[in-house]
């Protein structure tokens, strides 16, 4: 009872200084300090915005070739800029066989397009090419070099003749002529 007495005159007697720095100090002990909460909002902003720009990646495409890859390779490689929508890149699928290049693009139920690139042939007649082998419906000049779209053996394709390289999509499945357009017409160089 002597050390109950005691405690309440000290809290009496106590300045009113120390009085609002007690209070202040159980104030801040019952909520949480304000820079816990803007580090909790920063946190959250930045796992936002990386999901923002991982799903904005997907739709614009990024480099996928890794750099032994470019060095092995004896032609500039093509990426897709902007893949077609519902379509995503098969990294897996990436493979250099006998000097040639091939992906795949899925749209998860069972629609694919197939690329492969290869070194363009030094003296080939692609206009005699096309006339013996792809009904062409289209030939278009781009920045990367001219596209060609058409059928080939039953598929349709389009191609892309550069200085270099020489890209032949194939859509594999035939059902999706405006997506490959949209993808053989945003192809870029390494």
């Amino acid at each position: 009872m002597l050390c109950d007495l005691s405690s309440r005159l000290y809290n009496y007697a106590m300045p009113i200084e120390d009085k609002a720095r007690d209070s202040y100090i159980t104030l801040r002990l019952k909520r949480p300090p304000l820079w816990g909460l803007l580090t909790l909002a920063t946190i959250v902003t930045a796992a936002i915005l990386l999901l923002v720009v991982r799903a904005h990646t997907a739709t614009t495409g990024a480099n996928i070739f890794s750099g032994n890859l470019q060095k092995q390779a004896p032609f500039p490689l093509y990426y897709v800029h902007k893949v077609p929508h519902g379509l995503h890149i098969q990294k897996n699928s990436i493979s250099y066989s006998d000097a040639v290049v091939t992906f795949s693009l899925s749209d998860g139920q069972g629609q694919s397009l197939a690329i492969s690139e290869q070194a363009t042939p030094e003296k080939f007649d692609f206009t005699k090419f096309y006339k013996d082998n792809v009904r062409v419906s289209q030939q278009l000049p781009t920045n990367e070099g001219e596209v060609t779209f058409g059928t080939f053996n039953g598929l349709q394709v389009c191609m892309l003749v550069t200085p270099r390289t020489w890209i032949i999509v194939n859509d594999l499945s035939g059902a999706h002529p405006s997506q490959l357009n949209t993808l053989c017409r945003n192809l870029k160089a390494t």
